[in-house]
């Protein structure tokens, strides 16, 4: 999954003539994370976590995570090494829920930057593509 993002990063570098300096301290921190799960207090877990959520907005903030489920999924896969059942499923939610915000944030800002006939395509297509 972080290869995949950092394919985004190269394709800007090629589309645009620069290099998202912003992406790589991301994905490299994120990267990072994946090799030091850590094992014990639950406090250290949830720290863990928030970290992981957070880097995940900051990287939907940048533009090129927002419409990424797979990015939540690293979080998922990574609780379900960290927590127990119970655990596992709080924190599943927790993504779930913050991925959904973030989409309709995402259409909310699409749909006010386009035009009157441009927006009924735009619902058309999003109503296309679920069905």
């Amino acid at each position: 999954m972080l290869v995949s993002w950092g394919s985004f990063a190269l394709i800007e570098v090629f589309e645009q003539q620069h290099l998202p300096f912003q992406h790589i301290p991301t994905l490299a921190i994120l990267g990072g994370m994946g090799l030091m799960l850590p094992k014990s207090p639950t406090a250290l877990k949830l720290l863990y976590t928030c970290i992981e959520i957070v880097l995940i907005f900051y990287g939907a903030t940048l533009g090129y995570l927002h419409i990424l489920l797979t990015v939540y999924l690293i979080v998922l896969i990574r609780t379900c090494f960290l927590f127990e059942k119970v655990g596992r499923w709080t924190i599943a939610c927790l993504p779930l829920f913050l991925f959904l915000v973030d989409q309709v944030r995402y259409v909310q800002n699409t749909t006010l930057l386009l035009l009157g006939g441009q927006q009924e395509a735009f619902w058309m297509h999003l109503d296309a593509d679920h069905w």
